[in-house]
């Protein structure tokens, strides 16, 4: 894996860090105001359930996860705006309500204003009665300047609309970073893969081998010959370890599963499936040759 790649894998570690943070920030304050204590593992179990789908690519549990883990801070980042809306609505109900008394109050003393013209005895009552029409009006003039207040605070619906935006993006550049470090994954497998299977070829020399000669490794040679050549070494090496294969492997310095890769090479081949690396083929060769397997085992 190049520098490049390196580099860019933990650009994509860093996202999925700060977007984890940022949505665990919000999102367990909702959480923990709606469950209780339970709250922080309701949010951190949905933070990890997302980023474990995303990475195995379950596309629609993935959504659905990240769905709601995004809600909850929504949610949190909207709620003083949706306050101030609930708010407002109180007010403006509260003010039709206001006018209402007004009107009420104005009609009843203009009427016992009539009946003080033509008996006494209602001053009294036209006294109380424009006390209370007073404070309806003053209490009018504070719903009104309080309606006001909240239809000129359009900077605090900017503000949220912002938060909310952010946390959505925030949202989209951990899924996408997650889809990288799923790519920066299977690049690096492959890597490994390619590695452990190069292209060189081992041939023996000139004579066969003998008890002290040590195997050459030019790039030409054919692969079956060699598979062939590793399985007899194999054979003519296993009595030495009392038929055991795992003792055989721990001698080359590779896995019993190499062996038997090695052994049924031809097979696996044919039906597509995995056979053994050449790294391990050559290995296999240069070892057991080195120790002096003879010629008549070839």
């Amino acid at each position: 894996m190049g520098a490049t790649t390196v580099r860019r894998r933990v650009a994509a570690v860093l996202v999925v860090t700060a977007s984890v943070g940022l949505l665990q920030v919000h999102g367990m304050q909702f959480w923990i105001e709606h469950a209780g204590k339970t709250g922080v593992v309701w949010s951190l179990t949905l933070e990890i359930s997302a980023v474990y789908l995303w990475l195995h690519r379950a596309i629609l549990p993935a959504l659905l996860a990240s769905a709601l883990l995004v809600a909850g801070p929504l949610y949190q980042v909207a709620s003083p705006a949706l306050e101030q809306a609930r708010k407002a609505e109180f007010t403006a109900v509260e003010r039709v309500g206001e006018e209402n008394k007004i009107k009420q109050l104005e009609s009843s003393l203009l009427q016992y204003e009539r009946n003080s013209e033509k008996r006494i005895g209602w001053a009294g009552r036209i006294d109380a009665t424009q006390e209370r029409l007073d404070a309806a009006r003053e209490r009018l003039r504070e719903l009104v300047a309080k309606q006001g207040e909240y239809q000129r605070s359009w900077h605090k619906t900017a503000i949220v609309s912002m938060e909310a935006f952010a946390l959505l993006v925030v949202l989209y550049s951990q899924i996408f970073a997650l889809s990288r470090l799923r790519e920066y994954s299977k690049m690096l497998a492959k890597d490994r893969r390619k590695d452990d299977g190069g292209d060189l070829a081992v041939k023996p020399e000139k004579g066969g081998f003998s008890g002290n000669s040590k195997i050459t490794v030019p790039i030409e040679s054919d692969t079956k010959d060699r598979v062939k050549m590793a399985r007899r070494f194999v054979e003519a090496k296993l009595p030495d370890f009392d038929g055991k294969r795992q003792l055989l492997a721990q001698h080359i310095g590779v896995r019993l599963a190499d062996l038997s890769l090695l052994k049924h090479h031809e097979k696996r081949r044919q039906e597509g499936r995995e056979t053994i690396s050449q790294k391990k083929l050559d290995k296999i060769i240069t070892v057991l040759g080195g120790d002096g397997v003879v010629s008549s085992a070839v």
